[in-house]
């Protein structure tokens, strides 16, 4: 399985926590304690840089737009320590499994975190620069 990118791994401790707090089904309390988690991980990681601690607080507040500060930071914190990276890696993936678990489909795409329940449709992972057709048997839209 591919590693989880750094935007995801965001998206997921602010995000997610975010929507949570409004929308995750209460059989996912596991995923939002996770999340909640992985959220003071990092915090705790970059705690003591300034401009990371400043992504971080827009980041809680509810600002989008600072999720990819924060991933930029993290990401360098990954590279620097493996550990912390294999920790983060593994709390995020349990994060996903949960809510696919519960038939809920977590998709993050740029910085946007959407929730999808009890999805019917097929679900495409790792489509990179591919075509995908669908056939549809009423074509009057």
């Amino acid at each position: 399985m591919e590693p989880l990118s750094a935007i995801a791994i965001t998206s997921l401790a602010f995000i997610a926590t975010k929507a949570g707090e409004k929308a995750l089904d209460k059989s996912l309390d596991a995923a939002w304690d996770k999340a909640n988690l992985l959220r003071k991980k990092i915090w705790d990681k970059l705690r003591g840089d300034e401009y990371a601690e400043a992504a971080l607080t827009k980041a809680e507040a509810g600002d989008e737009s600072a999720i990819e500060d924060v991933a930029d930071c993290l990401k360098v914190a990954m590279k620097r320590d493996p550990e912390f990276a294999e920790e983060v890696q593994q709390l995020a993936q349990q994060i996903v499994n949960i809510g696919e678990a519960h038939g809920d489909i977590f998709n993050v795409f740029g910085g946007q975190l959407n929730q999808f329940k009890d999805n019917k449709a097929p679900i495409l992972k790792d489509v990179d620069n591919s075509t995908i057709t669908f056939n549809t048997t009423n074509n009057n839209y």
